[in-house]
């Protein structure tokens, strides 16, 4: 029986429950989680495996954290990995246990909700083995089980089971991201394209099993042990399809499995697209948001550069041909998508307008050419450029408004130029483009100088309009070098 208590204010209410084995701090139970997991890694020599959602879950569970170390059965520790590590953290909450190999170890960290008692803790723990005995034992049973089947000759099976409303079976997906695969391969002139086309094609059949039946999470991965017999390429390309998942996590690590999961995302956001099944602005049940990241972020991140308008046409034909409404959508939905992941990683808005918009279709060069400008704006050289598009497009947008028309960037005569304005113009001639963006940028910006020399010396408005329209077209030349960056005209001033 409790007994009641009373209290003053704040810390008298804390104290008085830490008393009574309730840590009110949410920060205090974490940190103390984390210290006794960290206590009985020393004590094992081995590593607990890091897993930030779970320790915030078991933190909003217990009041009072006491963590103790159970043990598996050995029999069961021939079961792969993931499924040792879901089993434990998905349907125990328990903490998984590796060497310094990253090899899964016979224990596992429970946290108790109890006081330190040694009669209770041993009995928590015989509790404990005995329901992860038994949830490993479906494991096991389902691994046996599904590794007794032709892996396969289960693809027609497929053809039984429907992918959504309107849109065919799971056979049917399986075809669509196949035709994908082979032209995104065909675009990125990848060698072994017939092996990630029949990954492709076998993608799917592990949603038939009975371990994936059981752990839905572990789509993809039983899938690339189920294939092994298939060759060890086709078997990663499978295993690696479902990654990224969204934001977190890994991308996939080898060429194949990006263009298999490039493929099935496409298909997916095509499908769901196609029969209206768009995300609202407070839900998403089928997870588009998270395939668009997942393909920017594979783009990105595996240094792959495409025409992503090619990958949205391709594939929304493969359903309704040659629906531009569609296809636009699709790509105003990825394009959106890219933006909030390019503030995410703090990148200015007026920078990313510089450069995304609806027109943008290779993302990996928007996103080098992003993030290049937006940490050169930071430098006194980005300073320098930055302040010379100010000036120059500021003065071409009030004179060009007087006349209902722009400055052409050819000049009419050169015979009359002035010395410092035939070095102000050879100047700006002498700007060429190139591939590498930081020196354009840089030769961009060296220009400063100059144009502010030469301000200094001569107004742009001179009495005489000969002189005004060559030196307003000497600046306007000099814009159409600057606008060559990008968009400039979405800088902040």
């Amino acid at each position: 029986k409790k007994e009641k208590f009373s209290f003053l204010n704040h810390e008298e209410y804390v104290s008085e429950l830490k008393k009574n084995f309730v840590l009110v701090d949410p920060i205090e139970r974490k940190k103390t989680i984390q210290r006794q997991i960290k206590k009985i890694s020393n004590k094992l020599n081995l590593y607990i495996v890091e897993d930030e959602n779970l320790l915030e879950e078991v933190c909003g569970l217990v009041e009072w954290p006491n963590a103790l170390v159970g043990r598996i059965d050995n029999k069961f520790m021939s079961l792969p990995k993931e499924v040792l590590i879901t089993a434990m953290r998905t349907h125990q909450k328990y903490f998984s246990i590796t060497n310094h190999q990253q090899e899964i170890q016979p224990y596992f960290v429970v946290i108790s909700n109890m006081p330190r008692n040694k009669i209770r803790d041993k009995n928590i723990l015989i509790g404990n083995e005995k329901v992860l005995r038994s949830r490993l034992e479906d494991a096991k049973f389902y691994w046996d089980n599904d590794r007794s089947k032709n892996f396969p000759g289960m693809l027609n099976q497929l053809k039984k089971i429907s992918y959504f409303e309107g849109l065919g079976t799971l056979y049917d997906k399986s075809v669509r991201i196949q035709k994908i695969v082979d032209f995104i391969s065909n675009q990125l002139k990848v060698k072994n394209k017939d092996k990630i086309k029949r990954a492709a094609l076998l993608c799917k059949i592990d949603l038939l099993t009975g371990m994936v039946n059981q752990f839905p999470e572990l789509q993809g991965v039983m899938g690339g042990y189920y294939s092994r017999n298939e060759g060890k390429e086709i078997s990663s390309f499978i295993s690696g399809h479902y990654l990224p998942k969204g934001n977190s996590g890994n991308i996939p690590s080898n060429i194949g499995a990006n263009i298999l999961s490039l493929a099935d995302k496409i298909d997916h956001l095509s499908s769901l697209f196609s029969v209206g099944a768009f995300p609202s602005s407070s839900k998403d049940p089928f997870g588009l948001r998270r395939s668009a990241l997942s393909i920017i972020r594979i783009l990105i991140e595996s240094n792959i550069s495409i025409n992503i308008d090619k990958i949205i046409n391709f594939s929304t034909n493969l359903i309704l041909e040659k629906d531009k409404d569609l296809q636009k959508k699709i790509k105003s939905f990825i394009i959106d998508r890219f933006k909030v992941l390019l503030k995410e990683r703090e990148m200015k808005y007026d920078v990313i307008d510089c450069f995304v918009d609806e027109t943008s279709i290779d993302l990996l060069q928007i996103y080098f050419k992003t993030k290049k400008l937006n940490s050169f704006l930071k430098t006194r050289e980005g300073n320098d450029l930055k302040s010379l598009w100010l000036r120059v497009s500021s003065i071409l947008e009030i004179e060009e408004k007087k006349i209902n028309n722009k400055y052409g960037i050819k000049i009419q005569s050169k015979n009359d130029l002035l010395k410092q304005e035939i070095k102000l113009l050879e100047k700006i001639e002498s700007i060429k483009e190139t591939d590498n963006f930081s020196d354009m940028l840089k030769q961009r910006a060296s220009l400063k100088k100059v144009v502010d020399d030469f301000f200094e010396k001569f107004q742009i408005n001179d009495p005489n309009l000969s002189i005004k329209q060559r030196r307003l077209e000497i600046l306007s030349l000099l814009r159409s070098k600057l606008l060559e960056i990008g968009n400039l005209y979405n800088l902040e001033g």
